[in-house]
């Protein structure tokens, strides 16, 4: 490319970034006008809090979560019609965000506060002072139960607003981390065909949507471990938005896929680039559990392949194998895959392009990350 070229190209780079932030001014302003107004006039219903499960180690615990305007979306059912899945996604879509209110959460000994941002967000990173969380009501898997409470009076007479939170600290059993991208991945969703992919997502629920062959054996296995006892945690990492977050843990819950973190990402106007969301998820996953291996899992429908490579071969001997779903591909798209699986090999990592489920299932049991 010529340096006038590689000019124009940051030019057009500044001119997007600039109107990004400007549309993003413009979104915070219409919010905060819209929130105050509805507060002042009492029209703001009755608020919940919503937390995601949280992650950690004995000594560090992220949670994320957020306070919003219930919508009373109901559970989901196999008979409900199409108009009926779209109203409950549009109303999912359009979450009425709580800004600038206070969330105490409560785990174990330890009390912290905090407050939603713009977009009613919340998130808490607790560090433990003697090193070692106290785990009075782990589950099996190394699930345990902390307390959210709003601490703020967002209407009058609201009542006492709480909720529980799950937080996965992985047993000490633990070999592996599996790191997953949910779309064309776990749940079929079309990426590559944007019409059907529009309609499977607007018109589908939880219990209509359907898995990919073969994987919950997949990922209960990797679980599992070789001695089919080690609990390992499993990771979901997408660029879905957080309003999707209870469609996507009720599939997983349906489809007795492990439970697992979601590490989604806002959706607006305001957020930034997503490009490198995933890459900065699983580096920081990398960070925070430094004696595991992780398998990496995702599709080639978009850029998962060349991610995955490149976590490969910047943490040397921390991945232990890489399995791409391949999905329909021009032959320009195939040799760009062959390309990234000759440099995986390079750096000693298998990435395997795969059909099935099973496929990738044989080969973990083969090379000693599932029992057989």
């Amino acid at each position: 490319m010529s340096n006038e070229a590689t000019e124009r190209q940051r030019k057009r780079q500044r001119a997007v970034a600039l109107l990004r932030r400007a549309a993003a001014q413009v979104e915070l302003g219409v919010g905060r006008a819209k929130h105050g107004v509805k507060r002042r006039f009492g029209w703001i219903d009755p608020v919940e809090i919503l937390p995601y499960r949280g992650f950690g180690t004995r000594s560090r615990v992220r949670l994320v979560g957020r306070v919003v305007e219930a919508k009373g979306l109901g559970a989901p059912a196999p008979e409900d019609r199409p108009w009926q899945n779209f109203k409950r996604m549009v109303h999912r879509l359009n979450s009425a965000e709580i800004p600038g209110v206070r969330v105490s959460l409560q785990f174990g000994e330890v009390r912290a506060e905090t407050v939603t941002d713009h977009e009613g967000y919340f998130e808490f990173e607790l560090l433990s002072e003697d090193g070692a969380f106290p785990s009075p009501t782990a589950a099996a898997g190394g699930w345990h139960e902390a307390a959210l409470c709003l601490e703020s009076e967002v209407s009058p007479g609201q009542g006492r607003v709480e909720a529980r939170a799950a937080i996965m600290i992985p047993d000490d059993e633990a070999e592996l981390a599996i790191v997953s991208d949910v779309d064309d991945t776990v749940i079929q969703t079309h990426v590559t065909n944007f019409s059907k992919m529009v309609r499977v997502t607007m018109l589908g629920n939880a219990l209509t949507r359907l898995p990919f062959e073969g994987t919950t054996d997949l990922y209960c296995a990797l679980a599992a471990g070789p001695r089919g006892n080690a609990r390992n945690p499993v990771f979901y990492v997408s660029k879905s938005p957080w309003n999707l977050y209870d469609l996507l843990v009720d599939f997983l819950d349906r489809h007795r896929v492990p439970p697992g973190p979601l590490l989604l990402r806002d959706w607006g106007i305001h957020a930034q680039a997503s490009l490198d969301f995933k890459q900065r998820r699983i580096e920081q996953l990398l960070a925070l559990y430094p004696a595991l291996r992780f398998v990496l899992i995702g599709d080639s429908g978009e850029r998962d392949p060349e991610i995955y490579l490149d976590i490969v071969e910047r943490h040397p001997g921390r991945v232990a194998a890489v399995y791409i779903r391949a999905v329909h591909t021009d032959g320009k798209r195939h040799a760009e895959l062959e390309a990234v699986a000759a440099r995986a090999r390079a750096a000693g990592v298998e990435l395997l392009l795969l059909k099935h489920a099973h496929e990738a299932l044989a080969h973990a049991r083969a090379h000693g990350l599932a029992a057989m």
